[in-house]
């Protein structure tokens, strides 16, 4: 985003105080609050549903959602000179949850649960333009399909780093947690479960993580960022939400327990969501990521953040795995 973007601003009804850089954005103080400004590369149609959703959310009593901003024009979106296009949302005065915080993570998973209750059975006139997310027992086939193809090209290298002969080493282990957790999901019923959760409009954040939570200085916690939102499971959210606590926090049981408790005793998870919950924390998601950054990076550069990260993923294996085994868990 560049500083002429700024002017598409005076298309807006609002007097501009100040102007910060935020995380993909800029936040906008102005006389009637706080904004957060954006380039825009998605469809009016996904625009629709989004301020249907968070209007729905807000009309139910739950108003700490970034509601879209029309313009002056009364279009949710507007478009500068060169035809890009920008979208201006709600923002909140606070601070990002803090990772390492537990109180501001039990916050975090407490207002989920209050935004789950409300989006489970989704009511918006705009059906056909909700987006309908991906399955997880596909997504899990998918990325295993592509850690065998990674492996077969590393195989073949005449040539391997340090790097590489650590992932052949310790591939076999990660690689047979990642066929169990395809088999048990595939027994789980979870495909049925996604399918049933598409056909109620039960509707997911689609990224909730603490980058998408902001701790309001003067009522709680405030959601931001839907434009991952789509129908699907509810579990996916708190899944993505726990496993990035848990690698903060090296798997601690007691922290998770925490967590899971602090949502369950707001929506209350049915045993089948509490076994998938389990499937999908065992996947080795971290390891995958890691080798399909490589696979399609700079294979001839390999920085050291992408080792370090590989070297976590083994550090914190056996944690994880007692953390998935817990019975207080699950």
């Amino acid at each position: 985003m560049n500083d002429k973007s700024v002017y598409v601003l005076e298309q807006y009804d609002i007097e501009v105080k100040k102007i910060l850089k935020g995380r993909g954005a800029l936040i906008i103080d102005t006389d009637k609050g706080f904004f957060r400004f954006f380039e825009y590369k998605g469809t009016l149609s996904r625009l629709i549903y989004e301020e249907e959703l968070l209007n729905y959310i807000s009309d139910c009593g739950f108003s700490n959602v970034n509601s879209i901003i029309k313009n002056k024009e009364d279009v949710l979106f507007s478009v500068d000179t060169a035809g890009i296009k920008y979208v201006l949302t709600k923002h909140f005065n606070g601070s990002e949850c803090d990772v390492r915080n537990r109180h501001d993570l039990i916050q975090a998973v407490e207002t989920l649960a209050r935004l789950h209750n409300i989006t489970s059975h989704a009511k918006l006139d705009n059906t056909e333009y909700i987006p309908e997310l991906s399955d997880s027992l596909e997504e899990i086939t998918k990325h295993n399909t592509e850690l065998k193809r990674i492996r077969s090209y590393i195989r073949g290298k005449t040539r391997k780093t340090d790097f590489e002969y650590d992932i052949l080493a310790h591939f076999s282990q990660f690689y047979e947690l990642a066929q169990n957790a395809q088999q048990e999901l595939f027994a789980s019923g979870c495909k049925e479960a996604h399918r049933q959760a598409v056909s109620s409009h039960s509707i997911c954040h689609g990224n909730y993580s603490y980058h998408n939570i902001i701790h309001c200085q003067e009522n709680g916690m405030a959601i931001i960022n839907f434009e991952h939102s789509g129908r699907g499971m509810l579990i996916r959210d708190l899944y993505f939400f726990l496993r990035k606590v848990m690698e903060k926090h090296d798997w601690n049981q007691t922290l998770g327990l925490e967590l899971l408790e602090s949502y369950d005793k707001i929506r209350t998870l049915s045993e089948q969501e509490r076994k998938i919950l389990k499937i999908l924390l065992s996947y080795p998601e971290k390891f995958w990521k890691v080798l399909n950054h490589y696979y399609n990076g700079n294979k001839a550069y390999l920085p050291d953040q992408m080792k370090d990260k590989m070297q976590k993923v083994y550090i914190q294996q056996k944690n994880k795995s007692k953390f998935v085994a817990s019975k207080n868990l699950f």
